[in-house]
């Protein structure tokens, strides 16, 4: 059942997800049931969160 909450269309980044990678996720972006697949914004989001995680090694501290 639909609640209005987000996490029904998550935009996920990895990292090396080929025949001998990790397949590590980097980011991901939980986003409401009604978003469009192929919005810019989102899409811009979660690869500026990854490439932040991937630059400084972690996605703890220090990352917004």
């Amino acid at each position: 059942m639909w609640r209005r909450t987000f996490g029904f269309h998550p935009l996920w980044a990895f990292a090396d997800h080929g025949p001998r990678g990790s397949g590590e996720p980097l980011a991901v972006l939980s986003r409401p049931g009604n978003a469009g697949s192929n919005t810019a914004a989102d899409h811009v989001e979660v690869t500026r969160r990854a490439l932040r995680k991937s630059r400084n090694g972690t996605g703890g501290a220090g990352t917004r």
